[in-house]
């Protein structure tokens, strides 16, 4: 369950996910020292039906029992930070409390149908939220790269699951499988859009106070390291942008060192050639056009017929326009 290449380390972008981490170790730790672990899982009986302590549905959810639940959990709620990237944390927030609502009616089912096969309790943990966050991140982040195992395609999600999760669940085996379920189907009812869950978002003043009061404590200062490393990215940045400049500058060099040179040929040619004597064409007068206006004017002179023909580029209907004005004038 790898991020994807060039995806941001730390808890950068992710308060949720470090919020949950550090909730979950210190109610661990707490009921370590109180010696309280093994109350904090959900039972049916008594827990539910005969003593009433529904406190117990939402506390169920806040401890993980052994230091090898808490290790291989915390890795893989780290690990899913990249989908509160993708969902933002308003609406990552507002999944987990979906998640963890939907399973936790999910477990209860489960109890009350498996107390004829011996299922006594569901172990204590987020187990619900933990595998409905694993199908969003199966449904939306695609894998980075695939190899072969045995004869078989196995990506790197699968893999690295093999190094998390299966530990993960091997602790509270095989209680840990039902609740491992209880948390698959929670996410697939929360993707399918069912009542519009999905849609679900906490009110805005609980937005605002967390943003003003909780995600402060959350910052990480930046460290010298990142501050190095954001400095030489700014400093790559200039030296592109510096080198980008001189390539565009050395282009319009020689387009003008070109043109400049083309100028100067054209100029070297003209002045080597000699200069072109000019050709006139005089219009040519036909005979046929002659004879047709002397027909129609025989009272005009040869010298008067032929000036109307060449004032009117040889067309007799011009010529003949011609020859009536001036005969009329």
């Amino acid at each position: 369950m790898s991020t994807a290449p060039g995806s941001q380390s730390g808890f950068h972008n992710a308060p949720v996910t470090k919020s949950l981490i550090l909730c979950i170790g210190g109610c661990s730790l707490v009921a370590y020292l109180l010696d309280s672990r093994s109350s904090f899982h959900l039972q049916l009986i008594p827990n539910l039906t005969t003593h009433q302590v529904f406190w117990r549905l939402i506390t169920s959810h806040s401890v993980l029992t052994t230091s090898g639940e808490f290790f291989f959990g915390s890795i893989i709620i780290y690990h899913l930070r990249i989908i509160e990237r993708q969902f933002g944390s308003s609406k990552y927030a507002a999944f987990f409390f979906m998640s963890t609502a939907l399973s936790t009616i999910l477990e209860v089912g489960a109890l009350a149908i498996g107390r004829q096969f011996q299922l006594k309790f569901i172990p204590a943990g987020p187990y619900g939220f933990i595998f409905a966050a694993l199908y969003q991140y199966y449904r939306i982040i695609p894998c980075n790269y695939q190899y072969r195992v045995f004869g078989m395609n196995v990506s790197d999600r699968a893999f690295v699951n093999c190094l998390s999760v299966i530990p993960f669940l091997y602790y509270q085996y095989p209680y840990s499988i039902v609740a491992s379920v209880c948390g698959l189907l929670s996410g697939a009812i929360y993707r399918s859009g069912f009542l519009k869950l999905n849609k679900f978002r906490f009110p805005g003043f609980l937005n605002r106070f967390a943003s003003r009061f909780i995600r402060p404590l959350l910052l990480v200062t930046s460290s010298r390291r990142s501050q190095t490393l954001i400095l030489d990215h700014r400093g790559q940045e200039a030296r592109q942008v510096r080198a980008q400049a001189q390539t565009q500058a050395q282009a319009q060099t020689q387009t003008q060192a070109q043109a400049q040179t083309q100028t100067r040929a054209r100029r070297h040619v003209s002045a080597r050639e000699p200069p072109q004597p000019i050709i006139t064409r005089q219009p040519v007068v036909s005979d046929e056009s002659i004879a047709s206006l002397r027909a129609m004017f025989p009272h005009s002179s040869q010298e008067a017929i032929t000036h109307a023909l060449l004032t009117s580029d040889n067309d007799i209907n011009r010529a003949v326009q011609f020859l009536l004005d001036h005969h009329n004038s």
